[in-house]
């Protein structure tokens, strides 16, 4: 937030105006208190999410404009307050003092009081101008639903059976709950969306179709492709790669895998296949060939795996599978050591000569990785990476044909759910902007959350005392392992607002005080 001194009229409307007092007066001047925490949550979140707001309406019990606030940014928010990464609480500055605010929960609590088959959808002018989106998962929907929001007719082409891509067939129902899910996107047709599932761009309708009958188009396919392990053995039966076997149970479909399982890689991937593997009765071991501390999985789930009893196995490589009758029996594995680091950034692992040792497995999980799909993209003629990826221009999304722009997981390869919904906000405002004739340039402004100095830390502490984080209730190990339920159990109102009362921020950023200032003086960035 600034105030132009230069042009403030210094009437006092804006303080009186301030819910929290956040704006003061001295010597004919307004003043900023600004929050101690430098908000880093909100210049972590990318979707820049107005995070203090919402937490000061938990904390007042107005659970309805926190609700408000939350859809003004984010049109998953059921979703992304279950399985998102949340970087706004790893940024989160009240972690100096005890532990980060659990941002993610609140945002579940909040979404969890309304129901969005009665929730009323604003109204809508219509400018009659076609959109057609490729791929119905986080990407896909959220610009859906911003375009729909600023009066598209909007038409999403889904290759799966069912809306929702990798949220739909790639995250099990012990982390979102397929109602969940189908509530969101229902709330998103509700704003005039249409969705076509069973129909894959260059086999059920040409490109060229699409493109005589959409102004524009959007491609947000992601990524479904599993990467293989390109070792001996690798066909053998018994062999089921992680995706494919995360979409065949997600889509009601079965798998025998037997009584002892190895899933390779540490992604979140290979957490989820672990543990849906528990579930299905096996005994289950994950192998990865660096630490702990380079694993990519988040870390709650991580925990949660061997809180269930999921062993891993670190510094360890698969060499070769062997077989017995036709079927997976061993894994042949390889220790390994790390050394200088490779082009991701982490430490390369490089095998111990003499290290190999079998492991008997009735079931192999590959799930080092995945990829968008090759097939798709090229068929498109689009110009693609090396790796796989629609190439773009990272500023406004174009693709190398006029009119055709894509994003999420198809371009950068897998992230989160989070960027996914980023770019697929950035891509609603592109598209609006290229159909109305304007420059393709980004408003979005990418922050950096700002850290503090060692004296505003000591400030800190000294200001606020020490308050345990209010822990999300969840089902026992020993009981969630049996099914399927979700692990979450989510807050009730006490806890919520016990949590919401931890936060450090003395302005919830609403912008009402800039909208009142007649002499506009007041911004908000």
């Amino acid at each position: 937030m600034e105030i132009d001194e230069n042009r403030c009229s210094v009437c006092g409307c804006c303080i009186d105006f301030c819910p929290v007092i956040a704006l003061s007066m001295i010597n004919d001047t307004i003043t900023f208190s600004e929050p101690p925490c430098k908000v880093a949550c909100k210049d972590a979140c990318p979707i820049q999410m107005n995070i203090p707001g919402y937490l000061y309406y938990i904390k007042e019990g107005d659970f309805k404009k926190a609700y408000e606030i939350i859809r003004e940014s984010n049109p998953l928010p059921s979703i992304c307050g279950r399985v998102c990464y949340h970087p706004c609480e790893e940024a989160c500055n009240r972690g100096v003092i005890d532990q980060p605010l659990a941002i993610a929960s609140l945002k579940r609590f909040v979404s969890d009081q309304f129901d969005l088959e009665k929730l009323e959808i604003p109204q809508i002018k219509r400018n009659n101008k076609r959109v057609a989106i490729v791929g119905s998962g986080p990407a896909g929907l959220t610009a859906a639903h911003d375009l729909a929001f600023l009066g598209y007719d909007v038409t999403i082409f889904e290759a799966l059976p069912e809306p929702g891509g990798m949220l739909r067939v790639g995250i099990p129902d012990y982390r979102l709950p397929k109602d969940i899910l189908r509530k969101e996107i229902g709330y998103i047709e509700r704003f005039g969306v249409q969705i076509k599932t069973n129909i894959k761009v260059g086999e059920q309708i040409r490109f060229d179709e699409l493109r005589k009958s959409y102004k524009s188009i959007f491609i947000a396919t992601g990524a479904h492709e599993d990467l293989k392990l390109k070792v001996p053995g690798e066909q053998t039966l018994g062999v089921i790669y992680g995706l494919d076997f995360l979409r065949t149970i997600n889509m009601g479909g079965k798998v025998n895998v037997g009584k002892k399982v190895v899933v390779i890689g540490g992604g979140n991937t290979a957490i989820d296949a672990a543990r849906v593997s528990l579930r299905l009765g096996s005994k289950v071991t994950i192998i990865y060939r660096r630490s702990r501390a380079e694993m990519t999985a988040n870390s709650a789930e991580l925990e949660a795996a061997e809180a269930e009893g999921i062993e891993i196995i670190f510094l360890t490589a698969p060499t070769k599978i062997i077989a017995a009758n036709g079927k997976v029996s061993k894994l042949e594995c390889l220790k390994m050591k790390l050394d200088s680091p490779d082009e991701s950034g982490r430490p390369r692992p490089i095998p111990i000569e003499g290290s190999e040792f079998m492991v008997d497995v009735d079931t192999i999980i590959p799930a080092i990785g995945q990829a968008p799909d090759l097939e798709l993209i090229r068929g498109l003629g689009l110009r693609v990476s090396q790796g796989g990826t629609i190439i773009v221009d990272e500023d406004n999304l174009t693709t190398s044909i006029e009119g055709i722009f894509a994003g999420g997981d198809a371009v950068t390869g897998p992230l989160t759910v989070i960027d996914a919904i980023a770019h697929g906000k950035k891509a609603a405002c592109l598209i609006d902007n290229y159909l109305r004739g304007e420059s393709l340039i980004s408003k979005a402004e990418k922050r950096i959350p700002e850290k503090l100095s060692e004296e505003e830390i000591a400030v800190l502490k000294e200001q606020f005392p020490y308050q345990k984080k209010v822990n999300m209730p969840e089902l026992l190990p020993r009981e969630r392992v049996k099914d399927f339920r979700e692990v979450e159990q989510g807050y009730n109102i006490e806890q919520a607002q016990e949590e919401s009362k931890r936060c450090l921020s003395s302005c919830i950023f609403c912008e009402d005080c800039a909208n009142i200032c007649s002499a506009k003086a007041i911004s908000i960035s």
